[in-house]
C-alpha cells in the first residue's frame, strides 16, 4: 500500500501545486508590504519629490549615512567644514548649524581635531535627528514600518511543505519506495525556504521608488526643495554617495575612510540593503570614536 493513500506520482504533483503556491504567496506578502498601508498609499500619492526636505530624499536614495554624508558635502559646500587629502574633516572656526542634522554633524566633528569621515558618518547616522527623518517618511507612506520581520513570514508556508515533504521521504524510505524525484524537490524547497527567509527588503515602499524615481529624473531635485537651493556636491552625494563628490581627491579619500568606519562599526550597524532601517542604523560600535581611531586628534 503506498504511503499515506496516495500514489507517489500523485503526491508529486500535489507537492509541486504546494510549491507553486509558495512562491505565489512570497510574492504577495512582499508586493503587499511594500504597498504600504492604505492610509499611507494615500498619503504618499500626493507627494511629490519637491515637498521632501534634501534629507528625506538622502534617505530614500541610500538610508540613513546617505543623509550624513549629504549633510558633510553641504557643510563642505558652505564652507564650514574643511575636508583633508587624508580623508577627515574639521570644523571651520564659528561654524554653526539651525538644521539638526547638519548640527550633528558639527557638534561629532567637533568632539576632534580631524574626524574621519567613516566614524563620522556611522556615529551620526545612528543619532536620533536622523531617527526622525526615517519616521516622517515613515509617516508620508514612502518607507515600510517592520518590513523584514513580515517578509520572513512569506517563508512559514514553504517550511510547511518542507516538513510534509521530508515525513513522506522518510516513510518512503523505510517501505522502500523510490524517492529520487522526492529528494530533488526538498532540496529545492530548502533552498527557496532560506532564500525567501534570508532575501532583503527594500524598504522602500513603491510611492517611495516613484518619488525618488522623480528626483533622480532632473537635474536637481526640484525647484523649492533644500537640494535645488544648494545643488553642486549636495545633489551629486545625495544620489550617488560621497564617490560623486565633485573634487576627484577628495571624493576618493572621503569614500575610503566612510568604507573603512563602516568596517569598525559594523557589529550592528548596516549598509541600506538591510531591510529595517530602525534596527540597522541603531547598532554598530561607537568604541573607536576615541582617540587613536581617527586622524589628528582621534576620530
Amino acid at each position: 500500500m503506498e504511503p499515506w493513500g496516495i500514489s507517489g506520482p500523485d503526491f508529486l504533483r500535489i507537492y509541486l501545486v504546494g510549491f507553486v503556491f509558495v512562491l505565489l504567496f512570497a510574492a504577495a506578502v512582499r508586493i503587499a508590504i511594500r504597498a504600504g498601508t492604505p492610509v499611507g498609499r494615500s498619503t504618499a500619492g500626493l507627494i511629490s519629490a519637491d515637498q521632501l526636505s534634501v534629507h528625506e530624499l538622502a534617505y530614500l536614495a541610500g538610508g540613513p549615512r546617505r543623509v550624513v554624508e549629504t549633510a558633510v558635502a553641504r557643510l563642505l559646500d558652505l564652507g564650514k567644514l574643511k575636508a583633508s587629502r587624508n580623508g577627515t574633516v574639521r570644523v571651520v572656526a564659528g561654524a554653526t548649524a539651525t538644521d539638526m542634522v547638519d548640527r550633528a554633524v558639527l557638534t561629532d566633528a567637533k568632539r576632534y581635531s580631524n574626524r574621519t569621515v567613516g566614524l563620522l558618518v556611522d556615529r551620526v547616522g545612528r543619532d536620533d535627528t536622523v531617527r526622525a527623518v526615517r519616521t516622517s517618511l515613515a509617516v508620508k507612506g514612502l518607507l515600510v514600518d517592520g518590513g523584514a520581520m513580515r517578509a520572513r513570514l512569506a517563508a512559514v508556508p514553504a517550511l510547511v511543505l518542507l516538513v510534509v515533504g521530508v515525513a513522506r521521504w522518510v516513510n518512503g524510505i523505510s517501505k522502500g519506495y523510490p524517492v529520487g524525484w522526492l529528494t530533488v524537490g526538498l532540496i529545492v524547497t530548502a533552498v527557496v525556504t532560506v532564500a525567501l527567509y534570508r532575501a532583503p527588503l527594500s524598504e522602500r515602499t513603491y510611492a517611495g521608488e516613484r518619488v525618488l524615481g522623480q528626483a533622480r529624473g532632473k537635474s536637481r531635485p526640484g525647484a523649492g526643495t533644500e537640494a535645488a537651493l544648494l545643488g553642486g556636491a549636495t545633489t551629486a552625494v545625495l544620489f550617488a554617495g560621497l564617490t560623486a563628490y565633485p573634487d576627484p581627491e577628495i571624493s576618493t579619500a572621503l569614500a575610503a575612510t566612510r568604507a573603512s568606519g563602516a568596517g569598525l562599526g559594523s557589529s550592528g550597524s548596516s549598509g541600506y540593503a538591510c531591510s529595517g532601517a530602525s534596527s540597522c542604523s541603531g547598532g554598530g560600535s561607537s568604541s573607536c570614536g576615541g582617540g587613536g581611531c581617527g586622524g589628528g586628534g582621534g576620530g
